[in-house]
């Protein structure tokens, strides 16, 4: 197809749509799809051609040769735009009650300030220190710049006008963010994309008072929120705050009261009763509505804040048990406390059920209740019956049985007779008013614990049980009434007497009146003692109408006792008043005999100081010190232990009481005997000395002296005994307490424990139960320590150390060897100096305990030597000290002598330089002394002492080994071998 006439091509600005414009004309050049096709290749449209609308343009033309046609002939793809982020403010109304003051506070509230944050980047230079290339250079300081961030605020221009408000608090979220859509790319005719245009940056404005935090904005502040076109702020404003709450119990209303700004309405008392109604408090549960007003009036006047404040009454906890007069029915009372009252626990439940001491109730059902009401929300247990008793079925009439014997009638009328005589006797009954004596019937004599009648148990009856588990017996069925008064009482069903005196049984109509009327004769007895050296009086006055004793009858009986000599007449005139007087008298002492005067002079003089037998001695400050007891006589041999003088001529008879004469024979007086260890010999002048024919413990057995060798302590040694201390052996039976001291200068044997003591001993020391020192114990001894193990303690021997089990954490020092001699007998931690070797089971531990062993040298040597060194020390002290004093006299004797000073100070300062100079001298002589035999113990300490360490188990790693000072330690553990020092080597070797 062809048409003549003029072609435009119009594209527009983004090249999206290119619009072919052809107008007919007979003189124009040839159109052809073809030629079209040929202006968009050179055009470059490339993409959107649209062919049909090109071929009905066309075919248009063909048939309007004379009108213009005009066609899209190609169409690109145009941009979608992106849609803007879309705010959404949550609903936030302001309160009624806060209307008038959101109105008031926004009208005079400063125009808003619009702003966007902007972050901006801040060059800063700091001075750092560069590490140097090599370690030992200095660091080098240079400058570094660095980089900070900081958000600025710009100012943008907003339109004020407000459109709408809302009251939030600070942390509330005021709205919520919804992301804008994302635009999508175009295409060009040309083939090009076209980018799609963004939504406007300037967006929604959040100012004063509010942060953006992703999608959300939450308030910073309490206020009024102010919104306008595309803004939004905060004008500050706080309210009061009221929240109310339950307790966890949900017994007690909890008020919370955070004050606001002085211009807030103040809170409304009905609002919070309404609120606490929702909780379940009733007005009436509460304190009165203006209580609660008056409390927060005083909070917003204080501006002070309230935290769970009970607004419910105070109300303690109650748990009580109470239980019927007849004790038939115990009913459980509990009340939980409320409004800060003492609250009721389970275990306060508990102890009220548990102090009635009722019995009988089902336990795991009032367990199951109790429960549900601590569990539950009510607040009183009321009428809970936790136990119910039986009461009792009465039988039959009871019946009386008399076992009072009454007496005869002119026997009673006797006794009734002298008691109408004797009215003022009878003024302290007080039963007088209602049993006169004219109402008495009958009379007996009784004792206490006397039955005086009986009521038989009545028949048909059934026993009860009170909520106690007691049995309660059936009851009466009518019968006499007994009333009962002075000196009866009611024991089950019999009346028992409960003092001595006369039963008088009368009648008041149907009732039967018993009383026991007091009546005894008075009752004087004088008493000799067996040896007839003493003579008391005991006195016993009359009860009731009972019969007197005069004085005069009271003197006859002491001259009836035959009473003679001795008598302390003024204590038997007070005795005889006190009778008169009607007052008691217990063994009152009114004569003593004289015994026989056998010598004026003790006969027996000990030499030597006897020990008291005292438990405990005083210390300088006067407090009592229970080790050091005073238990023990020592002696030494050869030593006078008593003398006995001759018998005194000049001794005086003596006499009892009754004025019988007192004559000893001879063979009475006083003596000793010699017994084991004592040697007794008679004087010139009749007089015996005993001496001591060996050391040890003296031991009187009556008037037999023996000397022990030996002394025994049947138990422990402990605060009962004391410390021990006895120059010749001692056994102890029980164990050595902790803090206690055993020292003997022969064997010391121990059948029990060794605690955290002191034992020393000249011999040997065995211990039958094992050492368990605690860090405290020392054991010491000049030949050899045997013992069952040891632990934490200090071990010191001149022999061997012998042990039949471990020996844990110990210092052990000893010139012979330590030798373990059981499979238990291992070595662990400590230290161990002896100098001819160990044989022990085990060294060490697996877990790597430390433990040092130093053998094959003389420790004792080493301990000479250390002592040595602290006197050369303490010496050449005083050397020094010495120079010093020289020094300062030297200088003032030169002083006096230029200013010509006294003389007589001259030669006292001459006199003590001199003195300090022979010190000094006599000082260095003794450090060379002390010196020179510090060589020969060195060197002595230097010979090697044949020694060997045996291992029957396991070296294990952590052990060091010691001898002429070189270690053996081994990595891994060893296995069964015996290590020795070889001289030649000069090292530890292997033993093979």
């Amino acid at each position: 197809m062809t048409v003549k006439g003029d072609l435009k091509l119009e594209i527009d600005e983004q090249g999206i749509e290119v619009r072919i414009t052809i107008t007919p004309d007979e003189n124009g050049a040839d159109i052809t799809p073809e030629s079209v096709q040929a202006m968009l290749a050179e055009k470059k449209v490339r993409s959107g051609i649209d062919p049909e609308a090109m071929d009905k343009a066309f075919r248009t033309l063909l048939r309007k040769k004379t009108e213009p046609v005009s066609f899209i002939a190609a169409s690109g793809v145009a941009p979608q735009p992106g849609q803007p982020e879309n705010v959404v403010f949550e609903a936030l109304p302001v309160p009624q009650r806060m209307a008038d003051v959101a109105a008031s506070l926004l009208a005079s509230a400063p125009a808003p300030q619009g702003f966007r944050l902007r972050e901006e980047r801040i060059k800063r230079e700091k001075k750092v220190l560069k590490k140097p290339a090599l370690p030992f250079l200095p660091a080098k300081e240079q400058i570094e710049v660095v980089f900070e961030k900081r958000m600025v605020r710009e100012p943008v221009e907003i339109d004020p006008a407000v459109t709408g408000t809302a009251y939030v608090t600070a942390g509330a979220l005021v709205a919520r963010i919804k992301p804008g859509a994302q635009g999508k790319e175009g295409k060009s005719v040309f083939g090009r994309l076209i980018p799609a245009t963004r939504p406007a940056q300037d967006g929604f404005l959040f100012c004063e008072g509010l942060t953006r935090n992703g999608a959300e904005v939450t308030a910073d502040a309490t206020g009024f929120l102010r919104r306008g076109s595309a803004w939004s702020d905060i004008v500050a404003f706080r309210d009061h705050t009221v929240n109310v709450t339950t307790s966890p119990d949900g017994l007690t209303c909890l008020l919370s009261f955070a004050p606001g700004d002085a211009a807030a309405p103040s809170p409304e008392t009905d609002d919070i009763l309404t609120r606490a109604a929702a909780l379940g408090f009733t007005a009436a549960s509460l304190l009165p509505a203006e209580d609660i007003t008056a409390m927060l009036r005083e909070a917003v006047a204080r501006s002070r804040a309230i935290s769970g404040v009970p607004i419910t009454p105070i109300v303690n906890g109650v748990a009580l048990v109470s239980v019927s007069p007849d004790k038939l029915k115990a009913v459980l009372y509990l009340r939980k406390g409320r409004g800060g009252g003492t609250p009721l626990t389970t275990a306060a439940a508990s102890e009220a059920i548990r102090s009635s001491r009722v019995k009988g109730f089902n336990v795991e059902k009032v367990k199951a209740d109790l429960r549900a009401f601590f569990t539950g929300k009510t607040a009183e247990f009321a009428d809970y019956v936790l136990v119910a008793g039986r009461a009792a079925m009465p039988g039959t009439e009871p019946k009386i049985e008399w076992r009072a014997l009454f007496l005869p009638a002119p026997e009673a009328d006797a006794i009734m007779a002298v008691a109408n005589a004797n009215a003022e006797g009878l003024k302290s009954l007080a039963s007088l008013a209602a049993f006169p004596l004219s109402k008495v019937e009958a009379v007996a004599r009784v004792k206490p614990d006397a039955e005086v009648v009986k009521i038989t148990t009545p028949t048909g009856g059934m026993s009860g049980i009170d909520v106690f588990g007691a049995s309660l017996p059936p009851g009466r069925g009518g019968g006499p009434e007994i009333r009962l008064f002075e000196g009866l009482a009611m024991r089950k069903d019999t009346v028992v007497a409960i003092a001595s005196g006369i039963l008088e049984k009368g009648s008041d109509g149907t009732a039967i009146l018993l009383r026991v009327r007091p009546h005894k004769d008075a009752e004087m007895r004088v008493l000799l003692s067996s040896d007839r050296m003493k003579a008391t009086l005991s006195f016993s006055p009359a009860e009731g109408d009972g019969t007197r004793i005069p004085a005069e009858e009271a003197r006859d009986r002491v001259r009836q006792a035959g009473v003679q000599r001795g008598i302390n007449q003024e204590r038997l005139a007070g005795a005889l008043e006190s009778v008169a007087r009607a007052e008691p008298l217990v063994d009152y002492l009114f004569a003593e005999g004289r015994p026989a005067q056998l010598d004026t002079q003790n006969r027996i003089v000990f030499n030597v100081k006897l020990a008291t037998g005292k438990t405990s001695s005083l210390r300088k400050d006067g407090s009592a010190d229970y080790r050091n007891q005073d238990r023990i006589t020592r002696v030494q041999k050869g030593e006078i232990i008593a003398t006995v003088r001759p018998r005194d001529a000049g001794a005086e008879d003596g006499w009892d009481v009754t004025g019988a004469a007192l004559v000893l024979s001879p063979e009475s007086q006083e003596t000793l005997q010699a017994g084991a260890g004592v040697k007794e010999s008679v004087q010139q002048d009749g007089s015996i000395l005993f001496t001591a024919e060996m050391q040890g413990e003296l031991v009187r057995d009556g008037t037999v002296l023996s000397v022990m060798d030996s002394h025994s302590v049947a138990g422990d040694v402990g605060l009962s005994t004391g410390n021990v201390k006895f120059p010749g052996n001692v056994r102890v039976g029980g164990a050595v307490r902790s803090g206690f001291t055993v020292v003997a200068e022969g064997i010391l044997e121990i059948a029990g424990a060794v605690e955290a003591a002191l034992l020393s001993a000249g011999g040997s020391i065995i211990v039958g139960q094992g050492i368990k020192g605690e860090g405290k114990a020392i054991i010491r001894t000049k030949k050899e320590l045997v013992s069952a193990f040891a632990e934490q303690s200090v071990l010191l021997a001149i022999g061997d150390v012998h042990l039949r089990g471990p020996c844990v954490r110990c210092q052990v020092k000893c010139n012979g060897r330590l030798v373990l001699d059981s499979d238990k007998g291992t070595l662990v931690g400590g230290e161990v100096r002896a100098s001819r070797g160990i044989e022990v089971q085990n060294i060490g531990s697996p877990g790597g305990a430390h433990t040092v062993v130093s053998f094959g040298q003389d420790f004792l040597v080493k301990d000479q030597i250390e002592r040595e060194e602290r006197e050369v020390a303490t010496l050449t002290k005083k050397v020094a000290g010495l120079d010093t004093e020289m020094l300062i006299l030297e200088k003032r004797t030169a002083g006096l002598a230029v200013a010509g000073g006294a003389v007589a100070a001259q030669s006292q300062d001459a006199a003590a330089l001199a003195r300090a100079r022979a010190q000094k001298l006599s000082a260095m002589k003794l450090i060379e002394q002390r010196k020179l035999r510090l060589i020969t113990l060195r060197d002595k300490y230097d010979e090697h002492v044949p020694s060997e360490v045996v291992i029957r188990g396991t070296l294990f790693p952590g052990v060091i080994l010691e001898s002429h000072g070189r270690r053996f330690e081994t990595p891994l553990e060893k296995k069964m071998i015996t290590l020795r020092f070889d001289p030649a080597q000069g090292k530890i070797v292997q033993k093979v």
